[in-house]
Formats: C-alpha cells, sequence, structure tokens
C-alpha cells in the first residue's frame, strides 16, 4: 500500500499502542513491473493480521505472512524474493505472476530518522530517506537531487522522496471553492480559504495549490499577480476558456512572463457542470500537477 510519511509514522504509532509485536514489509526490488510499486509498504503482525498488500491480495501476500511470522519470532530481518508460479498450475492460467524482492524487518518502534524526516515535513521542506539495504542503516537529506524520482534504487540504497503534505488555498465564496475544499480535506490535504492580507507569499510553496473561483476580475489579477511571484506548485482559476486566456493576455501586459503556470480552465472536464463535478476535475488535476504524474500512467489503488 502507498501510505503518506504521516499516515505511515500514524500507522506505527496505532500499533505500538496494541502492544502488539509487527514487522514491516517494503518492496525493495520490483523486476521491472509497473504494477509492483518500489517502495510500498504493508504491516504483518504477530497474530497474523495483515494492514495492507504489496501483493495485490494474491498468494505472494500469504508467503510474505508465513515470512514476516518467521522474521517477528526471530526477532531477525530478511530478504524474501518472490519468483514466478508457474500459470499452469492456477485455473485459468491466471497466475500471481511477477517477480519481486521485499524486505521484511521487525519493528518496536518508529525509525529515529522518520522523526527527522517528520519533522523537516512540518517545516513543509522536503528530503531523502536513504536506507541502507545491506546495513540497514536508515539516515536523512535534504539534497533532493539524490533522488530525482519519487522512490529509486541507487545501488544497495533505497532513495525515497518525503514530501511536505498538500495544501490547498481556495479564493472565492462559491459553490464549487466549498466543494472543492471539502473534497480535499477527504484526501488528508490541508484545505483552506485563501485571503491576501492574511497570508504571504512564503506560504505558496512547491506543494501548494491556489484555485481562484471568486469571478471577481480584479480579485483574480491582484491574486494571480502575487500568485506568479511565488513558487505555488499549482495555479489555476475557475473560467471559461475565453475569460483565462484575457487573464493571461493581461497578465503578461503588466509584465508577467510566466502565464503558462495558470490552469485555465481550471480542472479536467469531466464531462459534467455540475459544482461536484467541477470540484472534482480540479482536485483531480492539481492532485497529478502536484505529484508530478502523467496523464498515460496507470493509478493505482492504495489498499488500505
Amino acid at each position: 500500500m502507498q501510505l503518506s510519511p504521516f499516515e505511515l509514522i500514524g500507522q506505527f504509532a496505532a500499533l505500538q499502542a496494541r502492544a502488539l509485536p509487527f514487522a514491516l514489509v517494503t518492496v525493495v526490488q520490483t523486476g521491472g513491473q509497473k504494477s509492483r510499486r518500489l517502495g510500498a509498504k504493508m504491516f504483518v503482525l504477530k497474530d497474523g493480521t495483515c494492514l495492507g498488500s504489496v501483493g495485490y491480495g494474491s498468494c505472494k501476500d500469504q508467503d510474505i505472512q508465513k515470512n514476516a511470522l518467521r522474521a517477528i519470532a526471530e526477532q531477525t530481518p530478511l530478504m524474501l524474493e518472490l519468483g514466478e508460479e508457474d500459470p499452469d498450475s492456477l485455473e485459468g492460467g491466471l497466475s500471481c505472476s511477477g517477480h519481486f524482492t521485499v524486505l521484511i524487518e521487525p519493528v518496536e518502534q518508529v525509525f529515529e530518522s522518520w522523526n527527522d524526516a517528520l519533522n523537516l515535513l512540518n517545516q513543509r521542506k522536503s528530503c531523502v530517506l536513504i536506507t541502507d539495504l545491506k546495513t540497514l542503516e536508515r539516515r536523512v537529506s535534504l539534497d533532493l537531487s539524490r533522488c530525482p524520482e519519487t522512490v529509486m534504487l541507487s545501488g544497495n540504497l533505497l532513495l525515497e522522496r518525503w514530501i511536505p503534505e498538500i495544501q490547498v488555498l481556495v479564493v472565492g465564496q462559491t459553490q464549487v471553492a466549498g466543494l472543492l475544499l471539502k473534497l480535499a480535506r477527504s484526501m488528508g490535504y490541508e484545505a483552506q480559504f485563501y485571503d491576501p492580507a492574511q497570508h504571504s507569499l512564503t506560504e505558496l510553496d512547491p506543494h501548494t495549490a491556489l484555485v481562484v473561483t471568486s469571478h471577481n476580475y480584479a480579485e483574480e489579477i491582484e491574486v494571480l499577480s502575487e500568485a506568479l511571484q511565488s513558487e505555488a506548485g499549482y495555479l489555476a482559476v475557475l473560467s471559461s476558456q475565453r475569460r483565462a486566456s484575457t487573464l493571461r493576455t493581461y497578465l503578461q501586459d503588466l509584465g508577467f512572463q510566466n502565464t503558462d503556470r495558470i490552469h485555465g480552465p481550471a480542472g479536467f472536464d469531466l464531462g459534467s457542470n455540475h459544482p461536484r463535478t467541477i470540484a472534482l476535475g480540479i482536485l483531480a488535476e492539481l492532485t497529478q500537477t502536484l505529484h508530478g504524474s502523467r496523464a498515460s500512467e496507470t493509478f493505482e489503488i492504495a489498499l488500505l
């Protein structure tokens, strides 16, 4: 399963409160499969309970569970390599195919490096979590160039880029604005109305989305003029294509050359003009943009 750093550490705390030994399982090699996500994690408790899945409910999870229970009993970490299944041995030729490797670690408390990383995230600073797969030593680096992707392998090192929670700021007391905030909060994002008089440009960091829904030309120009001077990762205006084009042209006349940063009309076209659908389209677009994903990639469901 794919969890944010905050969710991951929260899960640790919840498991510690149950006072039941458990193991952390991490995918450390995928054999190039897109259906297996490098860095994906699950937990196995001493009573056999599995929280999450890295085998997507396949028979591989059963193998992982059995070995995790052994690791807990022996208090010894282990690497488990899971190979191809014989497709002829399963009904209809549907096998639990795929080759990948997991690291299984009996753990008692949150790793110190994770707490260090979490402190950086609370300061809205990204970092790279480095795990040495030979020594199992962990450390944190602020050098993001070490991990240009979300997660990657570099020799014996598993590199995971941890980023702050997405922040969604909305301008305008509109129905779409209210629905967007509600949807964003349901995703675990920090979401609130944006008031230029009460917020500073420093709050508009690369993990922040600013969406203008006010339909007030003067306010749109004022807010976007400021936002274009910030590092905001997603800027959007709720408007028609024509209005968005006019706004960009006016801002260019004011001297702004980076108006292509503005998404307008805001959001993906989901085929309906209902406020809920519009809000959902905006949330989808800002999520994709801030996560740096591509429309052609397959979306994976986190098994919680």
